[in-house]
């Protein structure tokens, strides 16, 4: 008799150490998910009003290293059509494409610029047509920095021009364009002289969709604390019976 007390007031203990825990742990983990997007969409926040308060004008090329990333940048110079890249598997509304790579240069230095998507060929032997601006223009786009793909370490060996890569390396780019500014790439604006369809973008997700996802995270988290109430209260009106 005394072990079957025993027993049952130890069921009893089991059952509301794991509600507890269940509660807190799970409560707090949904909360905290919330809390970070919200974190997020206001980082999102920040870095918009930093793409449309920051324009920039430099009077050389050679100048672009001490502009601060993200700013709108005006640059001067023309487009070096002779050293051109491709960047490899760049998808565009569910088609293959690539990424239009082209220096743009003045008498001191030259800038990476981004120009935008155009469709590949249906065989990967025929590299796509594109026209180039010529003559000294002045461009406007916005500079970033160059994100690094971990899965990807190197470009395959390829000669002439334009030439097709995987990656940016800016040492490679270097050896073949002297004067090439490190690290720097410019995103030029969609309606600027020679551009084609846009495909970076300043956030891939904004903050109303940030705030949307903190939404639901909490929602989760009152969800669960109703449905743990319910699951004490049946397990007290069990033992009251």
């Amino acid at each position: 008799m005394v072990y079957a007390l025993a027993s049952k007031r130890g069921s009893g203990f089991t059952f509301w150490l794991l509600w507890s825990i269940s509660l807190v742990t799970i409560t707090a983990m949904l909360c905290a998910l919330g809390t970070w997007q919200l974190r997020r969409a206001d980082e999102k926040r920040v870095l918009l009003q930093q793409l449309v308060g920051q324009a920039v004008k430099v009077a050389q090329l050679n100048q672009i290293a001490s502009v601060e990333l993200l700013s709108t940048l005006t640059v001067t110079g023309q487009f070096q059509t002779r050293y051109q890249w491709l960047l490899d598997n760049q998808m565009f509304e569910h088609q293959f494409g690539y990424g239009v790579l082209t220096p743009f240069c003045d008498d001191r230095a030259c800038v990476l610029v981004d120009r935008g998507w155009v469709q590949a060929s249906l065989s990967r032997k025929d590299l796509p047509d594109w026209d180039t601006p010529t003559g000294m223009l002045s461009i406007t786009g916005t500079l970033t920095d160059v994100s690094k793909n971990p899965l990807l370490t190197q470009n395959e060996k390829a000669d002439g021009w334009p030439r097709r890569i995987q990656i940016i390396q800016f040492g490679e780019m270097q050896q073949q364009l002297p004067g090439l500014i490190d690290a720097r790439i410019l995103h030029l604006n969609k309606a600027e002289s020679g551009a084609f369809q846009p495909l970076w973008k300043p956030v891939n997700m904004g903050p109303d969709k940030h705030m949307a996802y903190a939404v639901q995270w909490f929602s989760m988290a009152v969800v669960f604390v109703l449905l743990m109430g319910w699951v004490a209260r049946q397990r007290m009106r069990r033992k009251s019976q």
